[in-house]
């Protein structure tokens, strides 16, 4: 519905409350271990959940919950079509974690886990952007309006991604080394060459979420099979024998041929979207 402010909301109330929830159960109630950080998480969703709910009711004057079939299969089956592609999606981008600690150690794999996470940090400004066009998506009838401003908002996140990787490359190794650790002062090599999959998955973002929007998630689950299945070969092949940097290659393969995957059925979804339109002249 466009209510960015109120999403905005609630992902600083998730981590506040998780917090709350911690400090809580550690300091009042004596509870200790790891547990305690999965009850705080699920209370944390639990209380956005049913207020989010009952917020929803309120604006649009429902009187309670219903319950119909029909809208019951259609949750189930994109429920279990996103969890699926979520799953392989995680997969692509961290089986190769498990690769590097059997064959390289937990060293290099600490080294390595610090260039991704950075490089994940990056693809805040194409979520950012997503959720954005998320919504517009859903709310506009008009397909061809949605592929132009998905266009739009990828090649936003286009020049903007690249613009951040350029600050990076000017960045001093030193600053790595004071923030990291004096190990860590190859990081920024690895994050240079993860360049190309970085920026590849910063557009795909947008054509993902312009997919998921539309309902077709068969797309999105295709498309991290894709690449999982390079990550799942080439981890094998490359990470053994080349170390990080085959690591890296593997990553740069994996994320563009996925992105890849979804720019092909972009192309064919504007061309669908655009024979209609002539039809419809017609």
């Amino acid at each position: 519905k466009e209510k960015l402010m109120l999403y905005n909301l609630i992902n600083l109330l998730i981590p506040f409350l998780t917090l709350l929830f911690i400090l809580t159960l550690f300091e009042y109630m004596g509870f200790k271990g790891i547990n305690v950080y999965y009850i705080s998480l699920f209370s944390t969703y639990f209380l956005i959940a049913i207020g989010i709910t009952f917020r929803y009711n309120l604006i649009q004057g429902i009187p309670g919950i219903s319950f119909e079939k029909i809208i019951a299969g259609k949750i189930l089956k994109y429920g279990v079509g996103i969890e699926i592609s979520t799953l392989l999606q995680f997969l692509n981008y961290r089986f190769s974690y498990y690769v590097i600690a059997k064959a390289l150690g937990m060293e290099i794999l600490g080294v390595f886990s610090v260039a991704m996470s950075l490089a994940e940090s990056i693809w805040v400004l194409s979520k950012s952007l997503s959720v954005v066009q998320y919504s517009e998506v859903l709310n506009e009838k008009d397909q061809m309006k949605n592929i132009h401003s998905t266009q739009k908002y990828s090649a936003i996140c286009f020049f903007m991604t690249v613009a951040v990787m350029m600050i990076i490359v000017f960045v001093p190794n030193e600053f790595f080394k004071i923030v990291f650790g004096d190990q860590f002062f190859e990081v920024k090599k690895w994050l240079i060459f993860l360049f190309p999959g970085i920026v590849a998955i910063s557009v795909s973002n947008l054509l993902g979420h312009y997919f998921s929007a539309l309902g077709r998630i068969n797309i999105l689950r295709n498309k991290s099979l894709v690449g999982f299945g390079i990550t799942l070969l080439f981890s094998f092949l490359l990470i053994p024998s080349y170390g990080i940097k085959g690591a890296c290659i593997t990553v740069n393969l994996s994320y563009i041929a996925s992105s890849i995957y979804l720019f092909i059925y972009f192309l064919k979804e504007k061309k669908r979207v655009n024979q209609i339109k002539m039809f419809s002249r017609s």
